[in-house]
C-alpha cells in the first residue's frame, strides 16, 4: 500500500465550493422571481451559500434585462 496517496478527510464546509451550471442559475432566478420561492429555500436546494446565491441571480437578472425581459427588473 502506498501511504503517499491516502485520502484526508474532509470536513463540512471545507474545500471548493460547488460549481453551479447555467442551467441551475437560471432556474433559481425563475423560481425566485416568477414563483416566489424564498431564498432560504433555494440556497437549501442547492446547497450553496447565501452570498453565491444572491451574486448568480443577481447576474442572471441583468443578462435577461440586457436581453429585453422586462420581468427582470
Amino acid at each position: 500500500m502506498d501511504r503517499r496517496r491516502c485520502h484526508r478527510q474532509i470536513g463540512p464546509g471545507t474545500g471548493r465550493r460547488p460549481r453551479i451550471a447555467l442551467t441551475a442559475k437560471l432556474l433559481a432566478a425563475i423560481l425566485r422571481d416568477r414563483h416566489g420561492l424564498p431564498q432560504r429555500a433555494i440556497v437549501a436546494l442547492y446547497q450553496i451559500r447565501p452570498e453565491d446565491f444572491i451574486r448568480h441571480t443577481g447576474n442572471i437578472r441583468r443578462l435577461l434585462h440586457q436581453t429585453g425581459d422586462r420581468r427582470a427588473d
